[in-house]
Parts: C-alpha cells; sequence; structure tokens
C-alpha cells in the first residue's frame, strides 16, 4: 500500500470513531471528562439507569450537572459554575431551575 493509501485508511478509521462517539454521546451511552492540567480526554460508559437520568437534557444542561458532580460533596457557587462553564448567570440560574425539577441537584 502507498502512504496515501495508508493516510486515506488511517482518516476512514478516526472518521468512524468519531461517529461511534458522537452517537454514543447523543444518545447519552457514554461520558465525556477530560482531567489533569493537559485536560486529557477520556470517556466512561454510562449504565442505562445513568442514561435514563440523562434523557432530554440539553448540552449546556448537562455540562453544569456535571461541573456540579465533579465538585463532589463540597457544593459549588454558582459564581464558579459561571466561570466553569463560561455560561450567562442567569442561564445558569434557569438550568438550576429543569436539574432541581428533575431531581438531579439539590439547592
Amino acid at each position: 500500500m502507498s502512504s496515501k493509501a495508508n493516510e486515506e485508511a488511517a482518516l476512514e478509521v478516526i472518521r468512524r470513531h468519531a461517529e461511534a462517539i458522537n452517537k454514543l454521546l447523543s444518545s447519552k451511552r457514554i461520558q465525556l471528562y477530560q482531567v489533569g492540567p493537559n485536560k486529557t480526554t477520556f470517556y466512561k460508559e454510562l449504565s442505562a439507569e445513568e442514561s435514563a437520568k440523562y434523557k432530554g437534557l440539553a448540552a449546556d444542561e448537562l455540562m453544569v450537572y456535571q461541573t456540579i458532580q465533579s465538585s463532589g460533596s463540597a457544593g459549588l457557587w454558582t459564581k464558579d459554575m459561571k466561570t466553569r462553564t463560561n455560561l450567562a448567570q442567569p442561564h445558569i440560574t434557569k438550568i438550576l431551575k429543569v436539574l432541581e425539577g428533575r431531581r438531579l441537584v439539590k439547592a
């Protein structure tokens, strides 16, 4: 195989992986995490129960939920959420009401 053919084959594999990951992310079957100073990305498979919890959440709602979840039992101020998510304060407040309504977080 020529180097051009190898490159095209490698790009096809990457495209297929990206499609699979996007499909799993959109169906809430996996969660994306970034950790460490280099923001290393990794994925975690979600159980069917966890997946059902997130069904119907918009991307920004899921981002706020994951931000809260990552803080653990310490809790998190909305000002800190604003910094971590780059969302406007009123939007965060609205999202928190949605998450509280679904009983995913407590105020």
